[in-house]
């Protein structure tokens, strides 16, 4: 068998071995694009994007994400992309405005403060009240519509360049998440307990919408091998709300999505931060097959994972994020090799960051981890 990258992923997902484990990561940042490439990208640019954006460099910026992301995949070597939405070339967003005392606002009395870190804006005040609980009988449903062509500038030329040989994932945008009706978390969460019919008809007509627009978005983007669900559940203690309302409010849309994808045949994969242990059983149930953002820090083992969940869930990640920015290339090294000899025998393992390539990623750490999968995560696994 001539091995692709897509053969392998999906001999992986199958739970059978394929030439190597197949690599590939839930997101990059701009800053180990622009370290690899030796230019500046805009690439998942946090406030660099959103200011281009407003300046109207528009072109640019889908460049970088045509361009930039296909150069990087080939150097690293990725047998699996993800596949994103850009914003709108007919939507240009106001301009930041740097204040005297360095915080960033829009002119709404709401400001920001960007993190030296990973340049995203941190909101300063608290956001104006404004998000009251709606009338029951004002839930209803409307039908979805397609972002315009503008935004699918990226998913098209990359599917065109990898549809043959690369797995392709479409990260979808559609929020299925605890509705936050209220001024701030405490309130929010309090009115899921106290409004249950109101957010059960929220949850309804949102979960109706979702599978709606992810028929649509598969019927625009039939090439795709796979869709991504990307909201987090949990903190590193546990989820947010109890597994009950888990399953009541959230499990429904996750469900109606998943089905939705699987009826064309595409694998559904769950990104999904923190400690979900409790959580995991109502995602099988919902119809995840690939979970990604396993997480040390929050208590979750590869190991336990591919203990307990061995041949119905694929686990993809298996280097921590505090080591690829924070450790050294022994740690990386360590780590990769640990998940590959406890996650990868009998397939089921796609390697990466446990989250993503973030920003203070270092060169030599991913480096290291390219290496070590390399020379360990060929088959059969060395145990």
């Amino acid at each position: 068998m001539k091995w692709t990258s897509k053969l392998r992923v999906q001999q992986t997902l199958a739970f059978q071995e394929p030439d190597r484990v197949p690599h590939g990561e839930f997101a990059i940042d701009f800053e180990m694009v622009s370290r690899v490439l030796g230019r500046p990208s805009l690439h998942r640019g946090r406030y660099l994007e959103d200011q281009a954006l407003a300046d109207g460099r528009w072109d640019e910026v889908a460049e970088d994400y045509c361009v930039d992301y296909a150069e990087v995949a080939d150097i690293f070597g990725w047998d699996l992309l993800v596949l994103t939405l850009i914003p709108s070339r007919s939507v240009r967003p106001a301009s930041w405005q740097l204040q005297a005392d360095g915080l960033y606002t829009r002119g709404n009395g709401v400001y920001y403060a960007r993190t030296p870190q990973n340049w995203m804006l941190e909101m300063r005040n608290e956001r104006p009240r404004g998000n009251p609980l709606p009338p029951l009988d004002s839930i209803v449903y409307h039908e979805p519509e397609l972002p315009d062509d503008s935004c699918f500038t990226a998913i098209d030329a990359l599917t065109a360049r990898y549809a043959e040989t690369h797995y392709l994932v479409l990260r979808l945008p559609l929020g299925i998440d605890y509705p936050m009706f209220g001024h701030d978390t405490e309130e929010g969460y309090g009115n899921l307990l106290e409004q249950p019919e109101l957010v059960d008809r929220w949850c309804a007509v949102r979960d109706a919408q979702a599978q709606a627009l992810t028929r649509k978005l598969l019927d625009r983007c039939p090439r795709v091998d796979a869709v991504l669900l990307s909201e987090d559940y949990s903190s590193n203690q546990g989820p947010l709300v109890s597994p009950v309302c888990f399953r009541r409010w959230i499990v429904p849309g996750l469900t109606l999505v998943a089905g939705e994808a699987h009826r064309r045949g595409k694998a559904v994969f769950k990104h999904a931060c923190g400690n979900n242990w409790a959580l995991l059983d109502a995602f099988l149930d919902a119809g995840i097959d690939v979970y990604q953002s396993i997480q040390p820090s929050a208590g979750m083992d590869m190991a336990r994972l591919k203990e307990q969940y061995r041949n119905r869930l694929t686990l993809w990640g298996g280097v921590s994020v505090e080591s690829l920015i924070g450790g050294t290339p022994d740690d990386v090294t360590g780590e990769m090799r640990e998940a590959i000899r406890v996650a990868a025998p009998g397939g089921g393992l796609i390697a990466g960051a446990a989250h993503s390539i973030g920003v203070g990623t270092k060169y030599e750490n991913y480096q290291a981890m390219i290496r070590t999968l390399n020379e360990y995560g060929r088959y059969p696994i060395s145990r």
